[in-house]
């Protein structure tokens, strides 16, 4: 059977990588990302970042590493713009530095899109019986996303962790369904476990000299008394217990799948959140 993602093509790097050639008239200016399938949920945000300039396309270039190496050869062009994830490069001391190379505040795009309308309207989209200011009043989204991000500062903090000691185990690219309970939207602390004793085995057989509760605390209380906990949390990890919560809270029928849901959420979103980036790149095409 064929389902809606294998009908979507798919493109090699070399064709990404040039696809700007054939949209140059069109488009003031050029904004590369990372996400090859967020093409539309960008287009989304600068369109309303940048009403006054016409864009057409954005050039998704399908990771990280080849939006640095695109800017590398595009250094300083006032036409191309490049955005990449936080991620933990921050945190790691390894960002790169172009002046059209702009890094997010927070650690992905969809960090961006828990704003109180966005999130009622989504609901009302998918249960129109329900009324705007019921879902309000029910709903406080505000703090509905803090414990969500409080329940998650543990694991990505274990998930720093690994990357800063090279521990070789997946980390920030799994799915946070690999840490839940049944329900979608708590953290399973069996499963959590079974991470931890991988982790702590390779320590002790490798004789790394790690205490892993007291480092992983640490990290903690550090992003804590920084007030940078927030900006560490994966807005994926975010998005998908949201909507699983939506979805038991207000008896949702369905949820969309990641793309989808980003999409429709940036529709109704103001992203005020990220007026920081819109005035750093119209002072560098200026």
């Amino acid at each position: 059977m064929v389902n809606s993602q294998d009908t979507i093509p798919s493109f090699s790097d070399t064709y990404l990588y040039a696809q700007d050639i054939f949209f140059y008239q069109f488009n003031e200016l050029n904004f590369y990302v990372e996400d090859t399938d967020s093409e539309e949920f960008y287009f989304q945000i600068f369109r309303k970042l940048f009403e006054g300039i016409n864009i057409e396309k954005i050039f998704p270039l399908n990771g990280k590493k080849n939006v640095i190496n695109h800017v590398k050869e595009n250094n300083n062009d006032k036409k191309k713009v490049y955005i990449v994830d936080k991620d933990f490069d921050d945190l790691h001391n390894i960002k790169e530095s172009y002046p059209n190379l702009f890094y997010l505040d927070k650690f992905c795009i969809e960090n961006y899109l828990f704003e109180k309308k966005s999130i009622i309207e989504f609901v009302v989209s998918e249960n129109p019986i329900l009324k705007h200011i019921h879902i309000e009043e029910r709903y406080n989204v505000s703090q509905r996303i803090e414990d969500i991000s409080e329940k998650l500062v543990y694991l990505k903090s274990l998930f720093f962790l690994v990357q800063k000691y090279q521990l070789p185990f997946e980390n920030t690219s799994l799915h946070i369904e690999c840490f839940l309970k049944n329900n979608k939207t708590e953290i399973c602390l069996n499963k959590l476990g079974l991470y931890k004793d991988k982790l702590i085995n390779h320590i002790e057989q490798n004789n790394l000299h790690i205490d892993l509760e007291r480092t992983v605390r640490e990290i903690e209380e550090d992003w804590r008394n920084k007030n940078i906990a927030g900006n560490n949390i994966n807005g994926k990890y975010i998005l998908f217990l949201l909507m699983n919560e939506l979805k038991i809270e207000f008896e949702l029928k369905r949820l969309p799948n990641h793309c989808c849901a980003c999409y429709n959420l940036a529709k109704e979103c103001e992203f005020e959140s990220l007026n920081y980036l819109k005035e750093s790149i119209t002072e560098f095409i200026a």
